[in-house]
């Protein structure tokens, strides 16, 4: 991929509120709730009626409120492509294993996440209010190969027949973290992009938050929400080689950190919420220089839970096996049931966050809301029209920015050539190329062919000056590749057509 920039710097702005409507919750929140959109006392409202609704009312903490609605968790976690619900009794099983002391973490919310977690609880009630003129909860999911969906086919259950299941796009834990949300709810709330790419890293990935570089669900506004998963061994770069693995994830996280402050041309940063699968010290929290824009970071580690469900599906597919007498010629992969296991520990550990620390601590006692049972409240269908913007939006910093891959803005090599045709002057030995071995585009970009290759890119009548180029590249394992090096020269030519 390559960006040129215009500006090193942006501005942060305010968020555009979205969100959906589920007719099961729809006369709960119009008894208990007036949207009114206007941030200043919509805390307590939309608290009130998470409160207020039947199966909160008596719930005293979150592992209460998990096993009392265990029944509609298991039916929320069926894939959209299992009709008939075949892998019903295999996930009942793994819910099973997965108790809320296996699922809770010890440390989610503190005070100083408030305002971004009642942005995006705003955002979810608009869209529940009125989901014709409010857009759902946008989360982007950034990640390596278990994220994209690397091996979430692999189970000790048998696939439904034709069904979609054993594609990566739609059994990794994005595509079933959506699906569970938007089914326990009974209404589209949530879309989820998973923008995960086998072989990249926080490195590669953060530039597309900086430029905006998003795909077309993402655009005009950018994520609400981001989830950023990529595993530990993720975070090694390879210059970094004698860094350790703590320091190396530390600093993966603090760049990520940085970005996120312009990840949305349009609004307030992104909420972030940090996947681990190994424990790691909480990131000591930014000084803000103005509450409401600075950025939020969660951290959720979720290896107790995969590991769980992992081992009780590695024995039964080693019984399997056995019975069928044959070998196990290769590890067990991460699997459908670590998958479903992240989907549950970040269902479980944000309601917690949402339900029990925020809405508590936004108001005194919960004898306030009920109090308010009988309250019935207007509910304003044009919420979102009168919204006071904080911020101006901002242009694109960029005259030209485009990344290859299958979650980039160029996919497939015809799109890199269409891309770059109006600006190549010479080419010898540079081909656009994808690799289509899995049956689908993945690792599309533009690789040289021959020895010396050479490509020459050529940009006249800028409209502004250009501070900086940046170029993206994954550097292979192939034997083709080993050894090789790459040399980059930038010439200026001024209006005289002299070159410095």
């Amino acid at each position: 991929g390559i960006i040129y920039s215009s500006k090193n710097e942006q501005k942060n702005h305010v968020d555009s509120h979205g969100s959906q409507h589920s007719p099961s919750l729809r006369a709960t929140i119009a008894d208990h709730a007036d949207v009114d959109p206007r941030r200043k006392n919509h805390h307590d409202k939309v608290c009130s009626a998470l409160r207020n609704m039947s199966f909160l009312e008596e719930t005293k903490s979150m592992s209460t409120l998990w096993i009392d609605r265990i029944l509609p968790i298991l039916m929320a976690s069926k894939h959209p492509d299992d009709p008939h619900y075949s892998h019903k009794e295999w996930t009942k099983s793994l819910l099973a294993e997965l108790t809320p002391s296996v699922l809770q973490q010890e440390k989610l919310y503190d005070d100083s996440n408030a305002d971004a977690i009642q942005r995006v609880l705003d955002i979810i009630f608009l869209r529940i209010e009125n989901p014709l003129s409010n857009p759902p909860l946008k989360i982007a999911v950034l990640g390596g190969s278990i994220t994209e969906g690397n091996g979430c086919e692999v189970a000790s259950v048998q696939l439904p027949k034709n069904s979609v299941m054993g594609n990566p796009t739609y059994c990794a834990w994005p595509y079933r973290l959506e699906s569970f949300v938007n089914n326990f709810i009974g209404s589209n709330i949530i879309k989820v992009v998973n923008m995960a790419e086998e072989g990249t890293s926080t490195t590669v990935k953060t530039p597309l938050l900086k430029y905006w570089m998003y795909p077309t669900e993402l655009l005009p506004e950018g994520p609400d929400v981001i989830l950023h998963a990529y595993e530990a061994r993720d975070a090694l770069p390879f210059e970094h080689e004698n860094e350790s693995l703590v320091d190396a994830l530390q600093r993966e996280r603090r760049t990520l950190v940085e970005s996120v402050q312009f990840a949305r041309p349009c609004g307030h940063p992104p909420l972030v919420l940090h996947l681990s699968d190994v424990t790691l010290p909480i990131l000591p929290a930014k000084k803000k220089k103005k509450k409401s824009s600075a950025s939020v970071f969660l951290s959720l580690d979720y290896s107790k839970a995969v590991t769980k469900v992992s081992i009780l599906e590695e024995q039964r597919m080693q019984q399997q096996q056995q019975q069928q007498q044959a070998p196990r010629d290769q590890d067990i992969p991460f699997g459908m049931a670590g998958h479903l296991a992240i989907v549950w520990t970040i269902i479980y550990n944000i309601a917690n966050a949402l339900l029990f620390h925020h809405c508590r601590q936004q108001d005194s006692a919960i004898s306030y809301f009920n109090n308010h049972k009988n309250r019935i409240m207007d509910v304003n269908t044009n919420a979102t029209t009168n919204m006071e913007d904080d911020f101006k939006c901002q242009d694109s910093p960029c005259i030209l920015a485009w990344l290859s891959g299958p979650t980039g803005t160029a996919p497939r090599a015809q799109q890199i050539n269409i891309q770059l045709a109006p600006y190549v002057k010479e080419n010898t030995g540079w081909r656009a190329e994808t690799d289509m071995t899995t049956g689908w585009s993945r690792k599309a970009g533009l690789v040289a062919v021959e020895k010396n290759a050479k490509i020459v890119l050529e940009h006249r009548a800028l409209p502004v000056s250009i501070r900086m180029v940046h170029i993206m590249a994954v550097k292979s394992y192939s034997p083709k590749f080993l050894n090789s090096v790459a040399r980059f020269d930038v010439t200026v030519i001024g209006p005289d057509e002299s070159s410095s």
